[in-house]
């Protein structure tokens, strides 16, 4: 094999990696999943349906807050998540410590492993079906938003967070591409999203 040769098949490798990594349909890359998983995701709406909507409304705001004013001191806050304990029945609060358990291992693991966190708290979830510009029928539940948060238990089991929110740029770039929107539109859209300024259809 002469040298041009075995440079074209260089790049022809490269070129499907590329195709690979730049492949957001999750049929075709596994790494990729557009709805939450059972084994490393824990849907807060399990404890908060148990409880109080005056409660549940208080712990909304407290993470919508999060959301909107970021760029102030809002470091190190944290949610207090015992309260929601006291109305359940020992079964259930059994199984929500096992989850609890299991995530705070899964992030340990992946701290030790990467040298970073893995916990998010998911605010603004876009969830259901919808067809693309292809017209096939999708599944989507993921977070618009991602906020890095801790789970810790010192007096009292706490969701604590040290560090801005995340935008999902992964469920966006999937949606740019299933639906087919204008680059000049998606790139105003993600502007708008980094800056909390309103969002026009």
């Amino acid at each position: 094999m002469n040298s041009e040769s075995k440079e074209n098949s260089q790049l022809l490798g490269l070129r499907k990696l590329k195709d690979k990594l730049l492949n957001l349909n999750p049929l075709y890359n596994r790494k990729i999943r557009f709805y939450t998983s059972e084994r490393l995701a824990w849907d807060l709406t399990e404890l908060l349906n148990k409880n109080d909507p005056k409660l549940v409304n208080s712990f909304s705001s407290s993470a919508l807050n999060l959301l909107t004013n970021q760029g102030d001191n809002q470091e190190n806050l944290s949610l207090n998540l015992e309260p929601f304990f006291q109305p359940l029945t020992p079964e259930d609060v059994s199984k929500f410590q096992k989850k609890i358990i299991h995530l705070q291992k899964e992030n340990l693991a992946v701290y030790q492993e990467k040298g970073h966190k893995s916990l998010f708290l998911g605010v603004v979830f876009l969830r259901g079906y919808f067809y693309n510009n292809k017209n096939i029928l999708r599944f989507v539940n993921a977070p618009l938003f991602l906020l890095p948060c801790d789970l810790e238990k010192i007096k009292n089991l706490s969701l604590v967070f040290r560090s801005e929110r995340k935008i999902n740029y992964s469920l966006l770039y999937y949606l740019q591409k299933e639906l087919g929107l204008a680059k000049e539109k998606f790139t105003d859209f993600l502007s708008n999203l980094k800056s909390n300024k309103r969002i026009n259809g």
